[in-house]
């Protein structure tokens, strides 16, 4: 399996200690789905490690600069996970085929990742302290 791009940022500052991971602006935009989650759909994570739905991934994170790397792999990369403190698998639908860093008051703030087509994604949030 390959990696197909990646995306860091060594300084990234949650708002509100929750990591963002919003849709890119993109070509061909797919519409809402119904049955995902829309971002404002929910309630807050309450300890939860990571939540995602219709083109929006939140994070739970403290307040301090975060390291962050986003990848798109081909297909399901080995997992180590004794590398890691919390590891968790969940649906994510880019509606726009590109993904990148954001805020909960705005949208992408910086670097945009190109996950190759649009649809319906696996991703896996890692975490250690």
């Amino acid at each position: 399996m390959g990696m197909l791009g990646m995306v860091e940022d060594d300084e990234y500052l949650p708002e509100y200690g929750t990591l963002v991971v919003r849709d890119g602006v993109g070509g061909d935009r797919l519409p809402e789905a119904g049955g995902l989650l829309g971002e404002l759909e929910t309630s807050a994570l309450s300890g939860e490690l990571a939540t995602a739905g219709d083109g929006w991934l939140h994070g739970s994170t403290g307040d301090p600069y975060q390291e962050v790397r986003l990848e798109a792999h081909d297909g399901a990369p080995a997992v180590e996970l004794g590398e890691w403190e919390d590891v968790l698998v969940t649906p994510y639908r880019s509606r726009t085929g590109s993904v990148g860093l954001g805020s909960l008051t705005g949208g992408v703030c910086g670097d945009e990742l190109d996950l190759g087509r649009n649809g319906l994604f696996e991703v896996r949030v890692a975490r250690r302290g």
